[in-house]
């Protein structure tokens, strides 16, 4: 990175200039790990120019960077599944929108990252930091919530969602059973 430029104007322009797939175009995929990040981008080559379809990037932090080489190896294959998953589209996926959220809580505060894919593939990103003391199961309740928000304010009416979060998912799927009243009134909310 050169001096004078910072990663939070990097990374708009990086998503400014994702790419849609055409069924039948072959797809090539990187994925690289080093001490501090885990990360994979999907492209195809147009007019002999390698352009990006989606990228996926963790960073690592404190112990994550001491990580053997074998563990950082799986959490690059997590990278990998998590990509697929999120940029893998049928031909049914036309006019639906996609949102991928992921909500965060820590002793330093609360807050999510949003991303939202129109069906015409415009990408909006968002991170949001709550204002208000929150679990991180909470958190977990407030990133697809504030989602599927800006997703109908923004003309959404096929919503297709992702979480990170296993507890919540399983717990819309109805594959989990809610015993908290609080985390029973978020499950209303989003259903």
């Amino acid at each position: 990175m050169s001096a004078g430029v910072s990663r939070s104007e990097i990374i708009p322009s990086i998503t400014a200039l994702l790419t849609k797939p055409t069924t039948g175009e072959t797809l090539y995929l990187y994925l690289t790990a080093n001490q501090q990040t885990v990360s994979s981008v999907l492209i195809k080559e147009e007019e002999g120019f390698q352009k990006p379809i989606y990228y996926v990037s963790k960073v690592l932090h404190g112990v994550e960077q001491r990580y053997p080489e074998v563990e950082k190896s799986a959490i690059k294959a997590q990278a990998l599944a998590e990509l697929v998953n999120e940029a893998t589209f049928t031909e049914g996926d036309e006019g639906n929108w996609l949102l991928n959220v992921d909500g965060s809580s820590t002793l330093a505060g609360s807050g999510a990252g949003v991303v939202l894919t129109s069906s015409e593939w415009d990408e909006l990103e968002y991170a949001l930091r709550f204002d208000f003391k929150a679990s991180n199961n909470e958190t977990e309740y407030e990133a697809p919530i504030a989602g599927i928000r800006m997703a109908l304010d923004a003309g959404a009416r096929n919503l297709i969602a992702y979480s990170d979060s296993q507890l919540v998912t399983k717990q819309v799927e109805g594959e989990y059973e809610v015993k908290e009243e609080r985390m029973k009134e978020y499950l209303q909310e989003i259903r």
